[in-house]
């Protein structure tokens, strides 16, 4: 759902690091997944794994992930503190957009 114009040229690597908990006694600290959205010209891919001086780091736990990608909006979570954003911010705020959701304008 990649729309290239809402980009605004931006070329370049987005890292996702998605956080599962784990549950119970003993279970120790939560666990990391990163995934990188790596957009050059009008196409953007997903590859498993950290970027390469990615512009924005999205720090989440993964069920927070899916709640948004299902199209719940990302600002509760965000006022809460249950995304933490690395990087270029103007970027994170058109993810949005950039990625199919509406605009807020």
């Amino acid at each position: 759902s990649f729309d290239p114009s809402m980009a605004f040229g931006f070329e370049g690597d987005i890292e996702y690091e998605l956080n599962r908990r784990r549950d119970g006694a003993g279970a120790g600290p939560a666990q990391a997944d990163r995934w990188t959205i790596r957009i050059a010209g009008d196409r953007a891919r997903v590859l498993p794994g950290p970027g390469t001086d990615p512009a924005l780091i999205v720090r989440i736990d993964l069920v927070e992930f899916v709640r948004i990608a299902a199209g719940e909006s990302p600002m509760p979570a965000f006022l809460d503190g249950r995304i933490d954003l690395e990087g270029d911010l103007a970027l994170a705020r058109r993810l949005g957009e950039m990625f199919g959701g509406p605009s807020p304008y």
